[in-house]
């Protein structure tokens, strides 16, 4: 194994890092001292493509690409969501911040369905929402009338469609996408 690049537009840390489903590019996002700079790579030449801040008020936690599309991420900030589309020809990016209505919630991490209709977002408050990609809207929240212990740390999508979620308090859960409710702690 060698060295292929080394990619240094960070400033510190590097807060999330995730590639499109084609390998074709890179996402990454720095920390707060970073500004949470968010920095598209073209894999095949090591270049960035793009590099600045999002413009969430808050820091930016996670960023996640798409399964079917190379130019589509979500960006969950400590309070709010956005769809960020890649423009790799103009060298920029155009943002859509997801409509929550009146949900007040902190992020901590997100998954996307492997057909990119829906992401659930993890919160600090215990439970995660549910939200429809192409309409840029929060649909629902679950589990229902359950809150996870210390917050969700991590959530991952069985092929089934369940959910796995990993709480602050070290439990996991699978919940049923259809009902949302647990089915199971382990």
């Amino acid at each position: 194994m060698s060295i292929l690049y080394r990619l240094r537009l960070h400033k510190v840390l590097i807060q999330s890092l995730s590639f499109s489903f084609n390998e074709r590019y890179l996402a990454s996002l720095g920390g707060e001292d970073d500004k949470s700079n968010l920095i598209i790579w073209d894999v095949a030449t090591g270049k960035a493509l793009f590099g600045g801040p999002l413009g969430a008020k808050t820091p930016v936690v996670q960023a996640k690409f798409y399964n079917t599309a190379d130019d589509k991420l979500l960006a969950i900030s400590q309070n709010s969501i956005q769809i960020v589309t890649v423009e790799a020809a103009q060298k920029k990016i155009k943002t859509l911040d997801v409509s929550l209505g009146n949900m007040k919630r902190q992020f901590t991490c997100c998954e996307i369905d492997s057909a990119d209709q829906f992401a659930y977002c993890g919160t600090k408050t215990g439970d995660f929402l549910e939200i429809h990609l192409e309409r840029a809207i929060f649909k629902r929240v679950g589990p229902v009338k359950t809150l996870f212990s210390q917050g969700i740390n991590t959530i991952a999508l069985l092929p089934n469609g369940d959910i796995i979620v990993g709480a602050g308090d070290g439990k996991l859960a699978k919940v049923s996408i259809q009902s949302m409710q647990i089915k199971k702690y382990y």
